[in-house]
C-alpha cells in the first residue's frame, strides 16, 4: 500500500470517526466470533462512538475488544443474538420498536428501538435508542386519553372535542369531530364511529347561520369561552326546536371543547313556573282583595291570642283600626261569660284533638257594648305539628240577636193575644154552630106526593146566605125558590133569614098573585143593600100551577135551573134580571115551562160549581148540566157524591143548596 493510499484510509477513518461520535444514538461496529466450525457464537466491539460511552458510562476501551454476549448476558434468551447473526448471514437489517430489555449495565428494564445492517461479511452495525422516556410518555398520553375518555364518558351532558379546519390562507372554515363522549351519543341516537371525523357545519346543520359557528372560531383564536344559555335550536334530530345551555373553551391552539345540556324540560317547566307564579300572584291579589272587601271578619290571630292581620270588616265590627287591633289580644274582646269555652276550644285545637270548631260568642265592642258574632276557627300548623296561626273568620250577627231577643218577646206577646184570640174565636164558633143550626132548622123537608121535592143544604167552614123553600100554597100551587145572599158570615145569614121567614108566610106570593116576577120586584124594593151593609142577593123563584103543568118562573142573577123531560134533553130555566138590591128601579119578567110528565128539575147555589182547580178554571155551567143529565135518574145523594168526585177538595168551599123536583 502506497504512503498516499494509507494516508487518506487514515482521513477516511478519523472522518467516520467524527461523524458516528456526532450522532445523539449509540452505535457500535461488531466482528463476529466463530468456532471452528464457522458458526457465529459471539460479537466483539471493535468500534464504538461517543454516545455509546456516554449512554453505559463507560470508556471506549471497557467496551473495544469484548464479547458481547459477555457484557450482555441476557441478549441470547431475548432472541435478539439469533437476530444480529441472521443479519450478517443474509444481509436483512433487524429493526425493533420499543424492545423491553433488561440492560445489565445499567441494571433496570429500558425500552429500545434497535437498527442493526451488515457492514462487511464478517461486522455488523447496531443503533439503539433509549425510548423509555417516549414509551412512558405514550402509556402516559394513553392513560390521559383513557382518563379523559372516563371523564367525559362520565358526563351526563353531551361533550365534543372539535379540531379546526383551515383554509390555506390558515382561516378556520370548519370543524370536525375528533372525540366525544358516551352521552353524545346515546343524545344523538348515533354510534361513535359514525361522528369522529365529521364536519361540524354538516353535522350540525344552521351553526353557522345561527352565529354558533362564529362564536367557536373566537373562542379557539382570542381564548374567551362560549357562555350561552337557553339557546334556541332547531334539532333536525328531533323534527322539532329545543333549548341548550352551550359552553365552548379553547383546550389547544386547533382544538375547543364543546359542552352542550338539553335544557328543553327546565325552559317548560320555567315557563309552567312563571305561569304559575303568575297565577299565584293573581290569586293572591284576588284573595287579597276578596279579605278586605269581605262583610265577614277574617284576621290571622297568633298562638297566643294576638291579632297579626284584620280586614276592615274585623275592624269594623269591633270598632278598632287595624293599628290598634294589632296590640290586643283576642281573650280581653272576649266577654267573660265566654272566655272559659274559648281557651278550652283553642287548647282542643292546639293538642290536635280538632281541626277547627264554630260557635256564637259575645264580644265586647270598642265603645263598651256587646256584640255578637258567629265564630269560625281553623289553624295553620308547623312542620312539627304546632300552631302558627289561627285563621278567625267572624260574621257580625248582633242585630240577628237583637232581632231574635225582640221576635222572642213578640212572640211571647203573641202566644197571649192567640190564647185571647182562640177563646174568642171559640166563643164565635159556639155562635155560629148555633145560627147554622137554626138555618138548618127552617128549611124544609123532603116533599111526596105529585110532585117530590127532596133538597140539601150542604155548608161550608163558613156561615153563609144560602136559604130556600118549597110547600103547596093552595091545592093547585106550588112555590119554589133560592137565595144566595152575598158574602159570608152572620150578616149575610141574618139577611137570607129574614127574607126566608117573610116568605114562608105566603103573603108575598097572593100579594103579588102568584107572578114570581112580581115577588123579585117586591123584595128589590124591601131590600135595597145601602140599607144592608152593602149585600144584595141573587134568587130563583117559581110557580108550578098542577092542573095546568105549567112553571112559571123569574130569576135575579141566580144560576139556571135544569129541567129534563120530554124530547128536549136539558132545558136551562133562566130569565134576565139583576140581582135583588143593586138598582131600585130593575125590571124583572117571568117565564112559562110546560112540564112534561117525569120531568126533573135541579135548582142550585153557585156554591156547587165555584170552586178552583189546579189548573185556576172552575167547574163550567155546562159540565154541572152535563152531570145532572147523566144523573136524572139518580137520587139526589146519588148526584151529590158525583158532583163531590168533581172537585179537587171532595168538598165545597162555599155553601152549596141543591133542590130536585120530579114530576109526575
Amino acid at each position: 500500500m502506497q504512503p498516499n493510499q494509507l494516508e487518506d484510509g487514515e482521513l477516511a477513518r478519523k472522518l467516520l470517526r467524527a461523524s458516528i461520535d456526532s450522532l445523539l444514538d449509540p452505535q457500535v461496529l461488531m466482528e463476529a466470533a466463530r468456532d471452528a466450525a464457522g458458526r457465529v457464537t459471539d460479537f466483539v466491539y471493535r468500534e464504538l462512538n461517543q454516545a455509546t460511552c456516554d449512554y453505559l458510562g463507560l470508556f471506549r476501551e471497557d467496551l473495544l475488544g469484548h464479547s458481547f454476549v459477555a457484557m450482555s448476558p441476557g441478549v441470547v434468551e431475548s432472541g435478539l443474538f439469533a437476530r444480529y447473526v441472521h443479519c450478517l448471514e443474509t444481509g436483512d437489517p433487524v429493526v425493533i420498536d420499543d424492545l423491553s430489555y433488561d440492560n445489565e449495565i445499567l441494571q433496570q428494564t429500558r425500552r429500545y428501538d434497535l437498527r442493526a445492517t451488515r457492514a462487511t461479511p464478517s461486522s455488523i452495525t447496531l443503533t439503539w435508542r433509549d425510548v423509555t422516556d417516549r414509551f412512558r410518555a405514550a402509556q402516559l398520553l394513553a392513560q390521559t386519553r383513557d382518563l379523559l375518555r372516563a371523564s367525559m364518558d362520565s358526563l351526563l351532558d353531551s361533550q365534543v372535542l372539535f379540531e379546526a379546519v383551515r383554509d390555506d390562507g390558515g382561516r378556520v372554515v370548519d370543524f370536525v369531530f375528533r372525540e366525544l363522549n358516551q352521552a353524545t351519543c346515546d343524545y344523538l341516537g348515533v354510534p361513535r364511529e359514525r361522528l369522529l371525523g365529521i364536519s361540524l357545519l354538516e353535522g350540525l346543520p344552521g351553526a353557522a347561520e345561527s352565529g354558533l359557528f362564529d362564536a367557536y372560531v373566537e373562542c379557539l383564536e382570542s381564548g374567551l369561552p362560549v357562555i350561552v344559555d337557553d339557546y334556541a335550536y332547531s334539532n333536525k334530530a328531533f323534527g322539532e326546536t329545543r333549548r341548550y345551555d352551550i359552553r365552548a373553551t379553547r383546550a389547544t391552539p386547533d382544538i375547543i371543547t364543546l359542552t352542550v345540556r338539553d335544557v328543553t324540560e327546565r325552559f317548560r317547566a320555567m315557563q309552567l313556573l312563571a305561569r304559575a307564579r303568575d297565577l299565584r300572584h293573581k290569586a293572591d291579589l284576588r284573595y287579597r282583595r276578596l279579605v278586605d272587601n269581605s262583610a265577614i271578619g277574617v284576621s290571622l290571630i297568633s298562638p297566643e291570642g294576638r291579632f297579626e292581620t284584620a280586614n276592615q270588616a274585623m275592624c269594623e265590627f269591633f270598632g278598632y283600626d287595624a293599628d290598634t287591633l294589632r296590640v290586643k289580644t283576642w281573650q280581653e274582646l272576649t266577654a267573660p261569660a265566654y272566655l272559659d269555652v274559648y281557651l278550652r276550644n283553642v287548647r282542643d285545637v292546639a293538642e290536635g284533638r280538632i281541626e277547627s270548631y264554630r260557635m256564637t260568642k259575645q264580644y265586647i265592642h270598642a265603645d263598651g257594648h256587646h256584640i255578637w258574632g258567629h265564630l269560625s276557627v281553623s289553624c295553620l300548623r308547623t312542620s312539627d305539628g304546632g300552631v302558627e296561626s289561627y285563621i278567625v273568620q267572624i260574621t257580625d250577627i248582633t242585630a240577628e240577636m237583637e232581632s231574635r231577643r225582640k221576635l222572642a218577646e213578640r212572640d211571647e206577646q203573641n202566644r197571649e193575644l192567640a190564647r185571647r184570640l182562640q177563646e174568642q174565636t171559640d166563643r164565635l164558633t159556639g155562635e155560629l154552630r148555633s145560627a147554622a143550626a137554626y138555618v138548618r132548622s127552617i128549611l124544609p123537608v123532603d116533599l111526596v106526593g105529585p110532585v117530590r121535592v127532596s133538597s140539601r143544604y150542604l155548608a161550608s167552614e163558613e156561615l153563609a146566605g144560602d136559604s130556600f123553600d118549597y110547600r103547596w100554597i093552595d091545592d093547585d100551587h106550588l112555590i119554589v125558590y133560592l137565595i144566595d145572599v152575598s158574602g159570608h158570615g152572620i150578616g149575610p145569614a141574618l139577611l137570607s133569614v129574614s127574607v126566608h121567614n117573610m116568605l114562608r108566610s105566603g103573603a108575598l106570593f097572593h100579594t103579588a098573585r102568584l107572578a114570581p116576577e112580581r115577588v123579585l120586584s117586591e123584595l128589590n124594593r124591601r131590600f135595597q143593600m145601602e140599607h144592608h151593609g152593602g149585600r144584595y142577593m141573587t134568587m130563583w123563584c117559581g110557580v108550578y100551577e098542577l092542573s095546568s103543568r105549567t112553571l112559571r118562573y123569574a130569576s135575579a142573577g141566580a144560576p139556571p135551573a135544569f129541567a129534563i123531560g120530554g124530547d128536549a134533553g136539558v132545558v136551562e130555566l133562566s130569565t134576565r134580571g139583576q140581582p135583588l138590591g143593586l138598582f131600585s128601579d130593575a125590571d124583572f119578567t117571568a117565564r112559562s115551562y110546560t112540564v112534561p110528565p117525569g120531568c126533573r128539575i135541579l135548582l142550585y147555589s153557585d156554591g156547587a160549581y165555584e170552586e178552583a182547580f189546579d189548573d185556576g178554571r172552575q167547574l163550567s155551567i155546562d159540565e154541572l148540566k152535563a152531570l145532572f143529565n147523566r144523573s136524572a135518574e139518580s137520587s139526589l145523594d146519588d148526584f151529590i157524591v158525583a158532583l163531590r168526585a168533581l172537585r179537587p177538595s171532595g168538598g165545597f168551599e162555599d155553601d152549596c143548596s141543591l133542590i130536585r123536583m120530579e114530576f109526575d
